[in-house]
């Protein structure tokens, strides 16, 4: 059962699903993501976006630990629901049941801008091209946003698309986290490997 990690909400267990298909991110792997996040791409105060949301995980993990505001995308949004208001953050997010391309779309239309982007289609479905590639995910993204993708270990992880370039990736188990600046990023100390 995933928990959250860090910050306010330390150790609330959450919902899952009981329906197959449904895979949260494993807590080890969550907090080794994590780590990279705290140390390379600074979240405080901002607003994040989890698309392909599922449990909400990370966007709930992001608010514990200090995120101003999270927007969750997903055809299902019931556990997302669920477990926002097990750990009460209903006044810090924004939950849209949808498809994640209209979802994007409404985003733009509503002018939203993100720190952090967070996506976690189905392994092997190829959404995870489609939405990498997709103009409204490089609109709604601040200057200095980041793209996480959650893959599986046996996805092609693209290096660069039309907006986007790839700084990192990392394996952990059988995913792989994939992460993403605009190429006109600035330099908030990328130097070397973690």
């Amino acid at each position: 059962m995933p928990r959250i990690i860090a910050g306010t909400r330390k150790s609330l267990l959450l919902e899952t699903p009981k329906k197959d298909g449904v895979r949260p991110t494993y807590d080890r792997t969550k907090e080794s993501l994590f780590n990279i996040i705290d140390s390379r791409y600074p979240y405080q105060e901002q607003i994040v976006l989890d698309i392909f949301s599922g449990t909400g995980s990370i966007g709930l993990e992001f608010l514990s630990r200090g995120a101003e505001k999270a927007v969750f995308i997903d055809k299902d949004i019931s556990i997302t629901k669920s477990n926002v208001a097990k750990c009460r953050f209903e006044d810090n997010t924004v939950i849209i049941k949808s498809d994640w391309q209209k979802g994007l779309a409404k985003l733009k239309e509503e002018q939203y801008k993100f720190s952090h982007i967070f996506l976690d289609p189905p392994y092997g479905s190829g959404l995870y091209e489609r939405v990498i590639e997709n103009s409204d995910l490089y609109d709604i993204m601040d200057k200095n946003a980041v793209v996480i993708a959650e893959l599986s270990e046996e996805d092609t992880v693209l290096k660069k698309t039309s907006n986007l370039v790839l700084i990192d990736k990392r394996k952990y188990g059988i995913c792989v986290f994939a992460f993403y600046v605009k190429g006109n990023y600035e330099d908030l100390d990328l130097s070397g490997k973690f």
